[in-house]
């Protein structure tokens, strides 16, 4: 799951990775952004591997579960992280790992661990840093709730 992909640079890469049989589900709030991603990977021949999904801004509402979510410099932007963070709880499989990284140049590192201790109270439990240029991150992963 690829939430906030823009114009789908991360959801071309992960539909790669997927392979024939894997989905990637490419959220975003603005329709256009959806269209251009699939236009993106309709030329790249990877078009079946992508769903893409509107979501609201209080909602991502996606009922599926998945192995892997990637939150690329938007969490910031999200008003109510808790119940955020609790959505992405609900749509990840046991086992499975979420990569969030924002902007250093928006995001503080007082910020950044703010939202890591939201993350943490919905049931998710930090287990790594990714080096990502220009990011704080945070690799997270789903513990029993």
């Amino acid at each position: 799951m690829d939430v906030g992909c823009g114009m789908g640079f991360f959801s071309i890469g992960m539909a790669k990775m997927v392979g024939d049989e894997g989905k990637v589900f490419s959220i975003d709030l603005q329709q256009k952004m959806l269209e251009v991603t699939l236009r993106r990977a309709k030329r790249a021949g990877l078009a079946e591997r992508i769903s893409p999904h509107r979501c609201q801004p209080d909602n991502l509402g996606l009922k599926e579960t998945v192995d892997f979510i990637l939150t690329f410099w938007m969490v910031h932007e999200v008003k109510n992280k808790t119940s955020f963070f609790r959505e992405l709880h609900s749509n990840l499989a046991p086992g499975g790992k979420i990569i969030t990284a924002e902007p250093k140049m928006h995001v503080s590192p007082e910020a950044f661990k703010k939202t890591l201790e939201i993350a943490q109270s919905t049931g998710l439990r930090v287990c790594g840093q990714p080096a990502i240029r220009l990011s704080l991150t945070a690799l997270l992963e789903r513990i029993s709730r």
